[in-house]
């Protein structure tokens, strides 16, 4: 008889230990987040899960450095690989939402969240967040609606009750926003958040003397503040008190240094305030500070050029142009500046390589057609004033300039036909027609004018020798000519 044999029993297999705070590898893997050693911190916890150590914490916490450090999409597949894993998990279901968040893929990042509240209980947290993420998409009213769910659930809970009137903020609904923060201050306390809140509030509502009040009160509470200093400066611009707009700012820049996006700012107090060298003197310390910054090089060239600086103003547009990619502008305002400095050869050679870069740039070759002007270059200034007239048919300046130009060389029939041509495209031109009239009374009343431009037309077109110029008339009548090309340039003008 066949004895009766048992399968060998299965030994049970060892499960995986869950992680243990001894462990030294977690240790120092919570060590490299505290540290923001982001990168340690990602190795250490592939660490932990290459050695089988089954946790959620190993997924979420490095998913959460692998954010950190902007390589989201490793991160999504690493949740996406814990939740196959741990599927009832609340922690990585909702790291998974915050990665839409950080991506700013708003609409996925709605969906999640909702997907989390649909499955989870949630926290005040996770309301908070979807909140946030609603607000982002556009979805005001539901934001709302969840908000104020949320408070109802949690009326303990300062953050959701300080997103909740940031909403009414948000909508610029300025008197509930001013209900909610003041009720939130009643609540938790004057924090200097909700200061900031309900002084937005004062002001939108223009109720500076209030919001004056409140900022006061509330920089002495908070006075190393950097939101409060910035927003009583800024009021302090707004109700246009240069001097305490300054001491502000200066105050700002003192506790936190200089900062690009309050530099301006401080500028443009210092200016309206008349203290033009504090606000070089501010500029010039920001552009050593971030000279890679063209924002603020381009400030400090164009307040020297409003100050008329004009040495320090040519400087500056040349570092400018050459330091950055240049600009229409660089060009122009360097030429300005060596045009007041009377170096016109260099304004000249400075528009003529802009003209080359920019040949239909309407400001430019008015620029430059000017420039000629001042030279009394006549045939480049011809030219210039012919080239906008024809970019720019229907630019009377053009004309006006360019009828000038004739009129200086002197060459009066060129400067008739250019002004029968404006008038004939601008009839109803109020200059033009005071020059018309302006020409026909001056030749009327000066007798000896036809016998000097018969003269002038002769040496013209060269039938007149130049043995021959003792023939000219007396200086009286070329005085008197004088008189009558300057009295029509000044109606020109």
């Amino acid at each position: 008889m066949n004895a009766i044999t048992t399968p060998p029993r299965k030994r049970p297999q060892a499960k995986p230990q869950p992680l243990k705070q001894t462990d030294e590898t977690l240790k120092l893997a919570n060590r490299a987040m505290k540290a923001r050693d982001w990168q340690k911190a990602v190795d250490l916890w592939a660490e932990l899960r290459k050695r089988g150590t089954r946790s959620a914490l190993a997924y979420d916490q490095a998913a959460r450095a692998l954010m950190h450090l902007d390589r989201s999409e490793e991160a999504e597949s690493l949740i996406q690989d814990g939740m196959k894993q741990f599927p009832a998990n609340a922690t990585l279901v909702m790291r998974q939402a915050t990665l839409a968040s950080h991506r700013k893929d708003w609409s996925q990042a709605v969906t999640r969240w909702q997907a989390f509240h649909a499955r989870f209980k949630g926290t005040a947290y996770s309301h908070l967040q979807q909140g946030r993420v609603l607000i982002q998409a556009g979805q005001i009213d539901e934001a709302e609606s969840l908000l104020q769910r949320a408070t109802e659930r949690w009326p303990t809970d300062p953050l959701l009750a300080t997103e909740r009137a940031g909403l009414a903020t948000h909508r610029r609904d300025w008197l509930e926003a001013l209900e909610r923060w003041r009720a939130l201050q009643a609540r938790f306390g004057k924090s200097a958040s909700a200061c900031q809140g309900e002084c937005e509030a004062l002001i939108a509502l223009g109720l500076t003397d209030e919001a004056e009040e409140c900022l006061k009160v509330a920089m002495a509470d908070h006075p190393d503040h950097p939101g409060l200093m910035m927003q009583g400066a800024s009021l302090a611009v707004q109700r246009e008190d240069w001097p305490t707009a300054c001491e502000r700012w200066a105050a700002f820049r003192q506790r936190f240094g200089v900062r690009m996006e309050t530099c301006e700012q401080e500028v443009d107090a210092l200016t309206r305030a008349g203290q033009r060298s504090e606000a070089e003197q501010l500029l010039l310390e920001a552009t050593r500070r971030f000279p890679n910054r063209r924002p603020l090089a381009l400030k400090l060239a164009q307040l020297l050029s409003q100050h008329q600086n004009w040495a320090a103003a040519a400087e500056r547009w040349k570092i400018l142009r050459k330091r950055f990619p240049p600009t229409v502008e660089c060009f122009q305002e360097e030429a300005q500046a060596l045009t007041r400095l009377d170096r016109l050869d260099e304004a000249e050679s400075l528009l003529a390589q802009a003209a080359r870069r920019w040949p239909r740039d309407k400001k430019l070759v008015q620029q430059w057609a000017e420039l000629a002007t001042l030279r009394e270059d006549w045939p480049s200034a011809t030219q210039r004033w012919q080239k906008l007239r024809k970019m720019y048919p229907n630019y009377c300046p053009a004309y006006l300039r360019g009828i000038e130009v004739f009129m200086r060389q002197p060459d009066p029939d060129q400067a008739d036909s250019l002004l029968e041509q404006a008038l004939h495209r601008f009839p109803d031109n109020a200059r033009l027609m005071a020059l018309q009239a302006g020409i026909h009374q001056a030749r009327e009343q000066a007798d000896s004018l036809t016998e000097w431009e018969n003269f002038y037309r002769k040496v013209v077109d060269g039938d007149l020798k130049p043995a021959a110029a003792s023939t000219a008339p007396s200086p009286a009548p070329a005085e008197k000519t004088a008189g009558f090309w300057h009295k029509l340039l000044r109606v020109v003008r």
